[in-house]
């Protein structure tokens, strides 16, 4: 009997696979086998896995695949064969893997630190996270659901697996400066004022400007484009623009002595008078100068002396006669 069976002795990485009339079985070492010499039969090695080794498998009883990863000593199964081998990439605390199914299409992230085995039917391209110091930011956009946010630093920045991004740095605002902004969104807008490190929103479009200053002669005529509405803005002040607001390059005020005056007309209302001194004149948005032979509009007074009178002719035309 055991001439007509042999005994076999299997080591540790050694397996026996014996082929039936319809199915296959296998016995792992080590142990003493018995063989049937009547049966085909044959001694294979087992995989030695290390560390960062790994293999693919695929049974093909059933079609179905998997990837063993070490460190092991891996025998295949019955119906099992190896359709590949490789090494895991061992990732640092500053990087990640964009992981992508070839079948299903579906992405995964993995940060480190790790040791990546892929699966049957993945691939993966590894990258470094964003470094982010105070002064900036990553602009985000998931591609398949649209969405946007703004991550700021300090930081070590990984992305989602559908996300598409760009790295920006803030903005510097002295207590001078300011940002329009628009929400492009919801077309609000708004103003952002200094001193500050400014970063923007989502959907944010914005310009920089600097505020006005004005000392106690100066001013500036400020409409506003969302209600036509005109104002005036007197110094000594710094001014900063509301969101809709459109400004005037700067202005001096009239300065009028004691005996100086200016003809002045309201063009909204049709009103005319004169203005007289001493002091400043600041014209409203409304106002124009009228009648004047000097260029800033400022007219002298005439001085009587005791038997002076001034002789006044309306009709036909107004006219003035000192006597």
């Amino acid at each position: 009997m055991t001439m007509m069976c042999p005994v076999r002795f299997l080591r540790m990485d050694e397996q026996l696979r014996v082929q039936h009339l319809t199915t296959i079985t296998v016995v792992n070492g080590p142990g003493l086998v018995w063989i049937n010499p009547f049966k085909s039969y044959h001694i294979t090695k087992a995989v030695t896995l290390g560390v960062l080794d790994y293999v693919r498998v695929r049974d093909t009883m059933d079609g179905s695949e998997r990837a063993v990863r070490g460190p092991r000593l891996f025998f295949l199964g019955p119906y099992e064969k190896l359709e590949g081998a490789g090494q895991g990439v061992s990732l640092t605390s500053m990087q990640y893997v964009l992981i992508q199914d070839k079948q299903t299409g579906e992405r995964k992230v993995q940060r480190g630190p790790l040791i990546w085995i892929p699966g049957p039917r993945e691939e993966g391209k590894v990258m470094n996270g964003v470094r982010l110091n105070s002064t900036e930011y990553v602009s985000v956009e998931d591609s398949l659901t649209g969405a946007r946010r703004v991550e700021k630093g300090p930081c070590i920045w990984f992305p989602g697996p559908y996300e598409e991004w760009e790295q920006g740095s803030g903005v510097w605002l002295s207590s001078t400066e300011f940002v329009t902004v628009q929400n492009t969104l919801s077309g609000d807008k708004r103003v952002d004022k200094g001193p500050c490190v400014w970063f923007p929103g989502p959907y944010d479009q914005w310009t920089k400007g600097a505020s006005a200053s004005l000392t106690c002669t100066q001013y500036i005529t400020v409409v506003n484009k969302l209600t036509g509405a005109s104002s005036m803005v007197k110094g000594p002040c710094i001014w900063f623009p509301g969101p809709y607001d459109s400004a005037s390059a700067v202005k001096e005020a009239i300065v009028l002595q004691d005996d100086e005056y200016v003809k002045l007309k309201d063009i909204s209302t049709g009103t005319r008078w004169v203005h007289r001194g001493k002091g400043l004149l600041f014209l409203e948005p409304t106002w124009r100068i009228e009648n004047s032979m000097s260029s800033s509009g400022v007219q002298k007074s005439w001085g009587l002396r005791g038997r002076e009178f001034f002789r006044l002719q309306v009709a036909p035309h107004l006219r003035v006669t000192k006597s």
